[in-house]
C-alpha cells in the first residue's frame, strides 16, 4: 500500500518536470529561431535536465554545431543516437557527424600549420579524405544541407502521421531540429 502511494506521489513530479521542460523547450525554440544559439543551448540543456529525452540531445548538438563547437556537437549527436538507437533519422545524423568530423580534422590541421608554420611534423602524416567531384554549380554543403532538410521533413511528417498529440509543440521548422516528447 505504501509503494502505491509513493508511485502516485511521483506522478505529479513527472508532470511538473514535463511542463517545465516544455517551457524551457519553447524558450529554446525562440532563441534558436532568432539565431541566439548560446541562449537556445542553455534552454535546451535545462529542458533535458528537467525531462530527459533523446531529442533534446539532438537540439543541443544543433546549437553546438551552429556555434562551430564541432567536438561538442559530435558528442551530443552521438548521445542522441545512443539514447534512441531505433530512430529513423539515424543515417542523416550519422552523415552530420561524419561532416563535423571532417571539419574538426581540417580545423586541427589548420591549427597545426599555424602553430608550426608547416603542414605537418616530419613524423606525422595527415590523411585527407579523397576529393569528391562536385556537380557543377553545387557545393557539397548545399547537398548535405538538402539531405538533412529532407530527412528532417520526413521525420516530422512521420511523427505527424503517427498521431498522438500530447499538447507539445509540433510546428518545428523543417530541417532545424527533431524533437519528440512522446515515449517510444
Amino acid at each position: 500500500m505504501l509503494l502505491g502511494a509513493e508511485v502516485r506521489a511521483a506522478e505529479p513530479a513527472v508532470t511538473e518536470d514535463r511542463a517545465a521542460a516544455k517551457l524551457s523547450f519553447e524558450e529554446g525554440e525562440g532563441h534558436y529561431r532568432l539565431g541566439q544559439f548560446e541562449q537556445a543551448l542553455e534552454a535546451y540543456s535545462r529542458a533535458y535536465r528537467q525531462f530527459p529525452r533523446p531529442a533534446f540531445l539532438f537540439n543541443i548538438g544543433q546549437c553546438h554545431r551552429n556555434l562551430e563547437d564541432w567536438q561538442k556537437a559530435i558528442f551530443f549527436f552521438r548521445g542522441y543516437l545512443n539514447e534512441s538507437p531505433g530512430t529513423p533519422d539515424r543515417p542523416q545524423v550519422e552523415a552530420l557527424i561524419a561532416d563535423l568530423e571532417v571539419r574538426q580534422r581540417e580545423r586541427e590541421a589548420a591549427a597545426l600549420r599555424t602553430t608550426t608554420g608547416t603542414s605537418a611534423p616530419n613524423n606525422l602524416v595527415l590523411a585527407a579524405p579523397a576529393p569528391v567531384a562536385e556537380p557543377e554549380g553545387l557545393s557539397a554543403w548545399w547537398i548535405v544541407g538538402g539531405i538533412v532538410v529532407l530527412a528532417a521533413a520526413g521525420v516530422i511528417a512521420g511523427l505527424a502521421l503517427s498521431g498522438g498529440d500530447d499538447g507539445l509543440p509540433s510546428d518545428l521548422a523543417p530541417g532545424a531540429r527533431v524533437l519528440d516528447f512522446r515515449d517510444r
